[in-house]
């Protein structure tokens, strides 16, 4: 359960500002999934900078990961991969291997809502001690919630000019920095570990990082969260009211909760003040 910071070279991020990509694509050798890394989670950008540390340069929300023969790579995905052709991809590729043989197939990452900060976000800022010699990817925030704090510190700063120019999304830092951080108490709670295959799904929202059976709005830098509710019984009413309560407490910016039946209760629920009216927690920004 954590966010992924991976090494890109500062040209490849000139590249995609010049061409204006709200989508790119990071290529791994590796062609096995990271572990606890899915849809919507963050992987942020770690570059070199004129600190002798590697800073972060911004993120990308993850949308999907396949693996992909190479030869067919940049006509899937093209200039998003960085490059301006075919040519100048496999001349990459052939640097950067490290055995002999040329890889059949590649895992590509395609993330969306692209974002750059002004300045550079260090690491040691938050008390993560970042080896020198990484070279590809990290985990950063497995046992504490460093990913929120991050985007706290962005929203503070700024974002690039690029960046503060396109869709709304990019002035959400806030609210996604809330998300990331109800995700984690969620997650945790594991009320919802085995309804990933169930036939009831919430319609409305995005998947929430590391519970996609959980979905989330980002409007106006506030975070809606929609808890499924499955059965009839009492037990799983009380443990969601259970977690509404934790996330209560822990949270401190303001956000929404509601809840969806999978069928109308048959009792009085204490979870219908939350499906009939929404509850704002904490003060608004």
């Amino acid at each position: 359960m954590a966010s992924i910071a991976h090494v890109i070279h500062p040209k490849a991020v000139e590249f995609h500002r010049l061409h204006s990509h709200r989508q790119i694509v990071f290529w791994r050798f590796s062609t096995k999934n990271f572990s606890d890394f899915g849809t919507n989670d963050l992987l942020f950008f770690l570059s070199s900078t004129n600190r002798k540390e590697k800073g972060l340069l911004g993120f990308g929300q993850l949308k999907e990961s396949k693996n992909l023969k190479t030869k067919n790579v940049f006509s899937y995905y093209g200039k998003q991969l960085g490059e301006n052709s075919n040519e100048e991809f496999i001349e990459m590729i052939t640097r950067l291997k490290k055995t002999e043989e040329f890889p059949d197939k590649l895992n590509c990452l395609l993330l969306e809502n692209v974002t750059y900060f002004k300045s550079p976000i260090y690491l040691s800022d938050f008390g993560y001690d970042l080896s020198k010699q990484v070279e590809s990817f990290i985990y950063f925030d497995s046992d504490q919630n460093i990913t929120s704090q991050i985007l706290f510190k962005a929203s503070k700063n700024g974002l690039d000019l690029w960046s503060e120019t396109q869709d709304p999304f990019n002035h959400q830092l806030q609210a996604l920095a809330t998300c990331y951080q109800a995700a984690r108490i969620i997650k945790e709670s594991e009320l919802f570990r085995d309804r990933n295959n169930h036939r009831f799904k919430i319609t409305q929202g995005n998947p929430l990082m590391m519970t996609s059976m959980v979905k989330y709005i980002l409007k106006d830098n506030k975070l809606t969260l929609i808890l499924p509710v499955y059965t009839q019984m009492k037990k799983e009413h009380y443990s969601v009211l259970g977690l509404i309560k934790i996330l209560e407490n822990k949270i401190n910016q303001s956000t929404v909760i509601t809840v969806e039946f999978n069928n109308p209760p048959n009792f009085n629920s204490p979870l219908l003040d939350y499906s009939n009216e929404r509850i704002y927690l904490g003060e608004a920004l």
